[in-house]
């Protein structure tokens, strides 16, 4: 097993993918917190 090999192809992975998956993390909170907040307002009602 090259270790150097999979050092490399990891940080590869987190500069590529790794921005879109903190974006998706956040909308998808912030989305969550929106349903909750629209939920609340709708069982007001």
């Amino acid at each position: 097993m090259d270790v150097q090999y999979y050092m490399q192809y990891a940080t590869d992975f987190a500069w590529n993918y790794g921005p879109n998956l903190v974006i998706a993390i956040i909308l998808l909170v912030a989305g969550m917190w929106l349903i909750k907040r629209v939920s609340l307002v709708l069982h007001s009602l």
